[in-house]
């Protein structure tokens, strides 16, 4: 006794991957397959460069270049599983960096049923092989004073980005990565721990998306050196080349002094004073600036005393050398028996804001201007031209004046 099956109904076939993007790790398309009560008996694929379906695009099995329906268009998969539903996959040619490609099918069940998709059924799908870039914005200097927010930016020519990661890592020499971030804690590396940063736009879904990072940070250390890692991927699941920013987080200001006037000295006049700055353990300062302050409390701007303004009554020094400063843009002409106060402050390179003294006066060095001589006179003798005296002279008397310097 024979049994036969009518089996009219068409068999069915879908492709599962790829989902809109293929990248160069994707080397197959897949899809699964069904068909009751017959069975599957093949699936074909057909593959154009073009994603409207035109001619002259299909592949054939050397190049793109056939119409649908020529010999070798429709072409048979690599593999056939079966299953509920069965599966399939299809080692695809070499593809083109950034072409929208069609898929379409032709399944025949073993009844002879034959589904063949029209364009409008098929998929498509972007073939992406280049990764992301992603930039930082922020740390942008080799030295820090603040930090509160990690930020930068990220593009993808071809598809969308989906996601930035963030990684902060550091040592005490290069590659500076004995230590890492994990959100928390720190802990050994030099394996990095990759922290999601957020869209400034939410959600990730553009060609290009600026992040940032203001949670899950650690607290900076004054003089240590922090590396941060960026990454981006995109829709193809493409993940781009890690882009790296150094610095050294520096918060405390750098220091400057005076030398040249000694503190409580006495000139004539003034036409160069000289004195030290230092950051250690960092780079000596670049900026250091003067300001000079009379009795009446008023500052030298570069041509007159003026009262205080917070920029103009700050003067750059003349000279910066690796320790020390010198200054010449002074006064020339002083007030006479008059005292008056130098201050010096340095910028580092953090930029580390430097502060008014609280007190102007007693903070500084002070010193004198005298260009007055001192007077004198004897007064125990006669006051006449010339004296004559016939006795031993024990002691002369007389007085002496300066009114200010000594």
């Amino acid at each position: 006794m024979r049994t036969i099956t009518y089996d009219v109904q068409v068999p069915t076939a879908t492709v599962t991957l790829p989902v809109n993007f293929m990248n160069s790790s994707q080397s197959t398309i897949e899809g699964t397959a069904e068909d009751a009560p017959a069975g599957i008996a093949f699936v074909e694929i057909a593959i154009s460069s073009d994603s409207t379906g035109n001619p002259g695009a299909w592949w054939d099995g050397a190049d793109f270049t056939a119409n649908l329906g020529d010999p070798g268009t429709y072409r048979s998969t690599n593999t056939y599983t079966l299953g509920s539903p069965d599966s399939w996959t299809y080692n695809r040619p070499a593809l083109t960096q950034g072409v929208e490609y069609l898929v379409v099918l032709r399944t025949t069940d073993k009844a002879g049923n034959v589904r063949t998709q029209t364009i409008g059924e098929g998929i498509t799908f972007v073939y992406d092989e280049t990764g992301p870039t992603a930039t930082i914005v922020d740390p942008n200097e080799d030295y820090e004073k603040s930090l509160p927010i990690l930020s930068g930016g990220s593009s993808d020519p071809t598809t969308s980005i989906t996601n930035v990661e963030v990684a902060i890592s550091t040592g005490i020499a290069a590659p500076y990565t004995a230590q890492v971030w994990n959100g928390s804690s720190w802990q050994a590396g030099p394996s990095l721990v990759w922290i999601n940063a957020t869209a400034e736009n939410p959600p990730f879904n553009t060609n290009n998306e600026n992040w940032f990072l203001d949670h899950s940070t650690p607290t900076w250390i004054n003089d240590v050196v922090y590396k941060i890692h960026v990454r981006a991927k995109d829709a193809a699941d493409n993940t781009g080349t890690v882009n790296t920013s150094t610095f050294t987080f520096d918060d405390t200001p750098a220091t400057a002094g005076v030398v040249i006037p000694a503190g409580d000295s006495a000139h004539r006049a003034l036409t160069l004073v000289t004195g030290t700055m230092s950051d250690f353990p960092n780079p000596t300062p670049t900026i250091v600036q003067i300001a000079l302050r009379n009795p009446a409390h008023n500052f030298w701007n570069g041509s007159d005393f003026v009262g205080y303004h917070s920029v103009n009554s700050w003067l750059p020094a003349t000279q910066v050398f690796d320790s020390t400063w010198t200054f010449t843009n002074l006064p020339s002409t002083w007030d006479d028996r008059t005292i008056y106060r130098l201050y010096a402050r340095a910028i580092d390179a953090a930029g580390n804001p430097v502060q008014d003294p609280p007190v102007w006066a007693t903070a500084g060095r002070p010193f004198t201007i005298d260009y007055s001589s001192p007077t004198s006179s004897v007064d125990s003798l006669s006051t006449t031209a010339t004296s004559y005296i016939n006795v031993s002279l024990t002691v002369v008397s007389g007085t002496a004046d300066e009114e200010a310097g000594g």
